[in-house]
């Protein structure tokens, strides 16, 4: 396995992940998660199951305006597991109100290789100060 070609595949996915995320496509979340993946955003239960990941995208992503942009800082890969950490800039509307509020995080993802796909096994992040 060329480690730089992979690399490269894991921060297309991470991208193409924030995209889906940006235009609000509930129907294509599920596409990048595993089916026993699990989400645990800060603060918040964690969101077992392809179900719930996709009626609590469907009750959040549209009305908040959410806005991500990832920035790959490392990739591990180990077998069929790889193993990213980002920091991301969001922007969301805050609840109950029209303005704008920009936050960044520190996020965690555990990809599994299933055939020949990666897939989010879990994905994890807390809000940080820069």
């Amino acid at each position: 396995m060329n480690t730089n070609n992979e690399e490269q595949k894991l921060t297309r996915f991470i991208d193409s992940f924030a995209g889906v995320l940006n235009a609000a496509d509930v129907a294509s979340i599920p596409s990048f998660f595993s089916e026993d993946g699990k989400f645990m955003p800060n603060g918040v239960k964690t969101i077992t199951g392809l179900d719930t990941l996709v009626k609590s995208a469907k009750n959040n992503l549209a009305k908040i305006a959410f806005q991500i942009q990832f920035t790959v800082e490392e990739i591990q890969i180990d077998g069929h597991f790889a193993f990213i950490t980002a920091k991301a800039n969001t922007s969301q509307l805050e609840a109950g109100s029209e303005l704008l509020v920009n936050k960044t995080t520190r996020d965690f993802f555990v990809l599994k290789k299933e055939s020949v796909d990666w897939k989010i096994y879990r994905y994890i992040f807390n809000y940080s100060k820069n």
